[in-house]
């Protein structure tokens, strides 16, 4: 019940996107319209793009003959869709797709367990992907931070219901929040929305908005514990439309929230420029080739502190020069400065 001539994802929208959307309207179980996907949060997307989303789905699981796993039908003057049966729509994915073997066998390479609970179909399925793939992939990092279970599930609840959380840290961690250039280093315990689930840097972190209307990123892995603060109550929605630039322009967790964007003018020299062609897969979301010559490639990246992208640089140094601005010039040299100093002691 596909219809062969289409496929999930696109350069707009990638195919997780597609399909939390997907597993979200199995759990729904009723008809969603544009409007009840962007008010999901189960991504952060504006109506165009949600129209995208329902329509290639009905259309990626629908054949010739009109038959499908999603139904259609009019709620007033809006269109609205419905999964018929998620769990069959789920191993249809999983059949068509070559795109996620990869990934299912990084999380069963994280957690073998994790596929436990689910239906007999499903399971033989997915095992049948994993044993497929055994021989092709070979997992050193996992994409998936080892987390406290626990934890995870709970913050997912309280975001979705949008519940007050009182954070404990464990022993000496904390967090940084800040606001209008002030900063501060939390430590033990703070009392916080809890706004978003962010991957990135290989790590997960829960994004915050504090009492004082402070943002701060937590490292989950730092949580001791946390509980909903019953004194509050349940936080607006419409908190999350002012971090709704900066979730775009994230590039890792040294991304500051409110903070000016720079442009860094960077030359990858003629070793490494093959890595920085515009065919090739993009370091920084913002990455935007120039110009290539016979010295190598000449690219731009923004940033909105050198931490953000300095590291990178070091990376590929000595291929690798900044070419402008001059102080973050300053900042590499300063560095590496300190860094010659005690290789010399």
């Amino acid at each position: 019940m596909v219809n062969k001539n289409n496929k999930l994802g696109s350069k707009h929208t990638n195919f997780a996107v597609f399909f939390d959307v997907l597993r979200w309207m199995g759990e729904e179980s009723r008809y969603i319209t544009i409007k009840d996907l962007c008010e999901s949060g189960v991504a952060d997307i504006k109506p165009k793009t949600a129209e995208r989303i329902l329509k290639g789905l009905y259309e990626y699981f629908t054949d010739e003959n009109g038959d499908g796993y999603i139904l259609k039908t009019k709620i007033g003057r809006e269109i609205a869709y419905k999964v018929r049966d998620d769990k069959n729509v789920v191993l249809e994915v999983l059949n068509k797709s070559d795109d996620i073997s990869w990934i299912i066998s990084n999380l069963n390479n994280y957690n073998p367990q994790l596929f436990n609970d689910l239906s007999r179909d499903m399971e033989n399925e997915i095992n049948s992907v994993i044993r497929q793939n055994e021989d092709i992939f070979l997992f050193k990092n996992s994409l998936i931070e080892d987390l406290n279970e626990e934890i995870f599930s709970k913050i997912k609840k309280a975001i979705k219901e949008r519940k007050w959380q009182k954070i404990t840290f464990k022993n000496g961690e904390g967090v940084l929040v800040y606001k209008d250039n002030q900063k501060e280093f939390v430590k033990g315990k703070i009392v916080a929305k809890p706004l978003k689930l962010i991957f990135v840097d290989n790590n997960w972190y829960l994004a915050i908005e504090d009492e004082e209307g402070r943002f701060g990123l937590v490292r989950l892995s730092f949580i001791k514990s946390l509980e909903d603060d019953l004194f509050k109550k349940s936080y607006q929605k419409k908190v999350l439309t002012k971090y709704r630039s900066y979730f775009k322009k994230l590039q890792n967790s040294m991304t500051l929230y409110g903070a000016d964007t720079k442009v860094a003018k960077l030359r990858a020299d003629k070793n490494i420029k093959k890595y920085f062609k515009k065919s090739m897969k993009k370091f920084f979301p913002s990455q935007k080739f120039i110009e290539e010559n016979e010295d190598g490639i000449i690219f731009e990246v923004t940033y909105t502190q050198p931490l953000e992208i300095l590291p990178f640089i070091k990376r590929w140094l000595p291929s690798m020069e900044i070419l402008e601005p001059q102080e973050l010039k300053d900042e590499l040299k300063k560095d590496l400065e300190i860094a010659l100093k005690k290789i010399g002691d």
